[in-house]
C-alpha cells in the first residue's frame, strides 16, 4: 500500500530532550497533547561516581561508567517508552514520518516495531518554535 492510500499520517518529531506526535490527514494536523504526547525526557539520574579507598588502604572501590554510555543507555530507554506509547496512535492503516536528527531518528528504527509504517523521513531538528515549518515539509512529502 502506497502513503497516497494510507487514511492518516503521523509526524514523530525525535530529539534528546523531547518527542511530539502530530496527526495529519489531508491539509490539516494536530498535535497530539494529551498527556502521554509529548514525551519528555528527565535526565535527572546522577551518575556513579568512584571512590577511593577502604579500610585496607587508598585504592579505588568502583569505577564511574562513561557518562556518554549511560546517557546513550538511558536515550534507547526513552526510545522503547516512545514506541510502545505509539501503540494506542499507529494502526496498521496509518502512515509514520520520523523527524530528527540523522542519529536520533537511526536509534528510534534500531529500537521500534513500526520500521514497516515508515513512510519517509525528515531531517532536522524540529522543536516546538519550528513545529509549523515541520508541518509544512511534510506537507510536501506527501503531496509528492
Amino acid at each position: 500500500m502506497s502513503t497516497h492510500e494510507k487514511i492518516d499520517y503521523y509526524i514523530l518529531s525525535l530529539s534528546q530532550k523531547k518527542v511530539s506526535l502530530l496527526k495529519m490527514h489531508d491539509a490539516s494536523s494536530d498535535e497530539i497533547n494529551d498527556g502521554v504526547f509529548p514525551m519528555l525526557q528527565k535526565d535527572d539520574h546522577e551518575y556513579a561516581k568512584s571512590s577511593r579507598g577502604n579500610s585496607f588502604g587508598y585504592s579505588l572501590k568502583n569505577f564511574e561508567k562513561d557518562k556518554s554510555v549511560v546517557k546513550k543507555q538511558r536515550f534507547n530507554q526513552f526510545l522503547r517508552e516512545v514506541d510502545e506509547n505509539l501503540k494506542a496512535y499507529i494502526t496498521n492503516d496509518c502512515a509514520l514520518l520520523l523527524a530528527g536528527t540523522d542519529k536520533d531518528r537511526s536509534d528510534f528504527k534500531k529500537v521500534s516495531h513500526f520500521n514497516n509504517l515508515i513512510a519517509g523521513e525528515v531531517s532536522g531538528s524540529f522543536s516546538s518554535y519550528n513545529m509549523n515549518e515541520l508541518k509544512q515539509t511534510a506537507l510536501k512529502f506527501l503531496v509528492n
